[in-house]
């Protein structure tokens, strides 16, 4: 006997069965849209979760030898942040140097350059309609691309200290997810479904 339920997959599809499938793909476009939308601050939010957990386990040791967890979390912290210098202190002289060095050089190269120009506008007359003859028409040239130059260190400048606060506040959110893990395990585990929690 072959009854029809609601469930028969092998039937036509319904009104209600094609709204319910264009919400659901509306709904999913949107999903998408809010995560794109959302990335850095998902993002920040992965990063500080996967760090939490990582230090986690260094926290729960210096606990278990009998050192509190505010003042571990602040030696993890100072230990951090003394690597962050350390790395500056040996990592921005050298650069400092190299940067000085190259622009030392610069008079040199400009000549270097000048010097060659000059043969290949000798060798190639056409040449000379696209490769200004004296240096200071090239100067000229270069100097009328110094606005785009100029947007370009300015949006540099907004994106190195927008990360900056970006690390700020992971490391903030670093060090609250560390002092006390519990609000962000419950968050997370009324997150998980019920059948996934029983095991763990």
């Amino acid at each position: 006997m072959n009854e029809k339920t609601g469930n028969d997959s092998t039937g036509p599809l319904s009104y209600s069965d094609l709204l319910r499938w264009s919400n659901l793909v509306v709904l999913v476009i949107l999903s998408l849209a809010l995560v794109l939308a959302l990335k850095g601050i998902l993002l920040l939010f992965a990063v500080t979760l996967i760090a939490g957990m990582v230090l986690n386990a260094v926290i729960a040791a210096m606990e278990r030898r009998g050192v509190r967890r505010g003042l571990a979390v602040t030696l993890l912290i100072l230990v951090g942040l003394g690597l962050v210098a350390l790395a500056v202190k040996l990592l921005l002289p050298p650069f400092l140097e190299q940067a000085e060095q190259f622009i030392q050089g610069i008079p040199e190269d400009w000549e270097k350059i000048h010097k060659q120009l000059s043969g290949l506008i000798q060798e190639y007359p056409v040449l000379q309609q696209v490769i200004p003859a004296k240096p200071s028409d090239l100067i000229n040239t270069a100097s009328a691309q110094v606005g785009g130059v100029a947007s370009f260190l300015v949006r540099s400048t907004i994106g190195f200290f927008d990360g900056i606060v970006i690390a700020a506040l992971c490391l903030l959110l670093l060090i609250f997810t560390l002092l006390d893990p519990e609000p962000m395990v419950a968050c997370y585990l009324e997150l998980t479904p019920p059948k996934l929690r029983e095991p763990a």
